[in-house]
């Protein structure tokens, strides 16, 4: 009862009668029973009823859990202490006071924030060449005294600046608002040479894609693809991104973000035989 109180988000309520706590339980006073015994050895037994499957349930497994690793914990203690056990319990450390929201900052949010913008800049390269293609408007640009190549490295350029911009943003965001972020260039460099690779591949997909519905399909499928071959890398990109905003890169995040600036410059290189070869009346 002691251990069940001090937890937060659980109130323990006492009942004498076994029957009374089942029929609070049926009747929906209660969320869960537990029947605490104590065996002919001195062993604690408990016996948990909860509600059938669901969210409900999910929570309070969670909540009983660490109750009952507490309870587990004050036993085992006062078993030490009272000399009936063969070994002595190797001391917990006492709990100490952090914010839950660290983790969540900078494993999660922070890359979201690096990513998103990546994506979205992608398929906006796919939109934008596949309707310049069907209202015939690349066709008209070619009348300036660019070439193709021109026309398509000024719009993969200016849309793959998009996401460092944002990146960029954010981050300072971040800073006004409390939380530090260790290695900002090396995060903006990161996300600029993947919005580089990304948009290189959204460029290709509309240009070699008939339509704009095959477009964004190939694009979702080549998204999905790269994070699927991101799990065999040696460092995920989301701990890449982790590493340098909490200041920890080691010699392999140094290396993978210079991979990524390699293979975002020959993605861009590829491209530009890959539109020399192309005949543009194709388009």
């Amino acid at each position: 009862m002691s251990v069940a109180n001090e937890r937060d988000g659980v109130t323990a309520r006492q009942f004498d009668d076994r029957g009374a706590a089942y029929e609070a339980f049926d009747a929906g006073s209660v969320s869960t029973v537990l029947d605490a015994n104590r065996t002919d050895d001195g062993r604690l037994s408990v016996r948990v009823t909860a509600p059938e499957e669901g969210i409900r349930t999910t929570l309070l497994v969670v909540q009983l859990r660490d109750t009952l690793q507490q309870v587990e914990r004050v036993e085992r203690q006062r078993n030490a202490d009272a000399g009936r056990l063969e070994r002595s319990p190797v001391p917990v450390p006492s709990e100490i006071e952090a914010s839950p929201y660290v983790g969540f900052t900078y494993t999660i949010l922070v890359p979201l924030l690096c990513f998103l913008p990546v994506f979205i800049s992608g398929s906006i390269a796919v939109d934008s060449l596949i309707e310049e293609r069907q209202r015939g408007t690349l066709e008209l640009l070619r009348v300036a005294p660019l070439s193709l190549a021109e026309v398509v490295d000024a719009k993969l350029l200016a849309i793959a600046a998009l996401a460092p911009v944002q990146a960029i943003a954010w981050l300072a965001l971040l800073a006004v608002n409390g939380t530090a972020i260790a290695g900002p260039v090396a995060l903006v460099a990161l996300v600029a040479a993947l919005s580089l690779l990304v948009v290189t591949g959204g460029v290709a997909v509309a240009l070699w894609a008939p339509d704009r519905r095959q477009a964004q399909l190939l694009y979702s499928m080549a998204t999905v693809g790269a994070l699927v071959v991101a799990t065999v890398l040696p460092e995920h990109p989301a701990n890449t991104v982790a590493k340098f905003a909490i200041g920890n890169p080691t010699t392999t995040t140094w290396g993978l973000l210079a991979g990524y600036c390699l293979l975002a410059i020959a993605a861009f290189l590829a491209l530009q035989r890959g539109i020399d070869r192309l005949e543009p009346e194709s388009l």
